[in-house]
């Protein structure tokens, strides 16, 4: 199932089924399954500076270049924290969408 933007909402296979949400700007913000949790976050750019979920977080930073930003890729751990704070922000996103 795809929105009228053609991003994709909803997918259904023999793993399960995934949701798709996405801000104003048509950027993916947040990936349901049954198995996982998977957040994503912005600059005002554009850019993708973070993705979170279950197996943890990945940070992308960006050097400035001339024809376009170069990602450098952080890996981090998430938490039990994190991952508390992370269900409250894919909360607040089902609220939101």
């Amino acid at each position: 199932m795809y929105d009228l933007c053609g991003n994709r909402l909803k997918k259904l296979d023999k793993s399960g089924t995934e949701e798709y949400h996405y801000n104003r700007k048509n950027q993916l913000i947040c990936r349901l399954s049954e198995k996982d949790k998977t957040a994503y976050r912005y600059d005002q750019q554009g850019n993708l500076l973070e993705v979170a979920g279950a197996e943890g977080r990945t940070v992308f930073s960006y050097k400035k270049s001339l024809y376009s930003p170069i990602p450098i890729k952080c890996a981090i751990s998430l938490t039990e924290k994190a991952s508390e704070k992370l269900d409250g922000v894919i909360e607040l996103l089902g609220d939101i969408v």
